[in-house]
């Protein structure tokens, strides 16, 4: 009887558990998100895609561009305020920061803007390659984490 009732105890504890991972990775005030396909005659040269992000909360200009390698596909995640990468590849998928040769942005700016230790969290989101679709989204609902807490405005304004 112990044995039966330890173990509805762990089931219940680990439904609980994932359910609330589950209901935390997604509930922040961003979750209403759109992403929006920029024109293929749009898009920068060296980007295979493009996509701007927008929040319920107001239209701020975030763009995504995707480039794309054999091993890897790195989507650039850029706003008038910072930048950041988020990668996908064998290895999984996570944020990183943008490489010394693609940065836009001084880094003054986007180091006060991003969160290191979050940056560091996100480094690994997946342990799998992820397609477009479901980076697209991993991007809105991580995004908004990145940002230091005086610099959420940032997405909604």
């Amino acid at each position: 009887m112990k044995n039966r009732i330890s173990k509805l105890i762990a089931i219940i504890t680990f439904v609980l558990m994932v359910s609330s991972g589950r209901v935390s990775a997604k509930s922040n005030v961003f979750d209403g998100y759109k992403i929006t396909p920029i024109e293929k005659q749009d898009i920068k040269a060296g980007f295979d895609n493009g996509w701007v992000l927008s929040y319920d909360k107001g239209e701020s200009p975030i763009v995504i561009s995707l480039q794309q390698t054999k091993k890897s596909k790195t989507y650039l995640v850029r706003t008038s305020h910072f930048e950041v990468a988020y990668v996908s590849s064998d290895k999984g998928f996570g944020a990183r920061p943008v490489k010394m040769s693609e940065r836009t942005m001084p880094d003054e700016l986007t180091n006060q803007v991003i969160n290191p230790d979050e940056l560091s969290r996100q480094r690994i989101i997946s342990d799998h390659n992820v397609d477009e679709k479901e980076a697209l989204d991993l991007i809105a609902g991580y995004l908004p984490d990145l940002l230091n807490s005086r610099f959420q405005h940032l997405l909604t304004d």
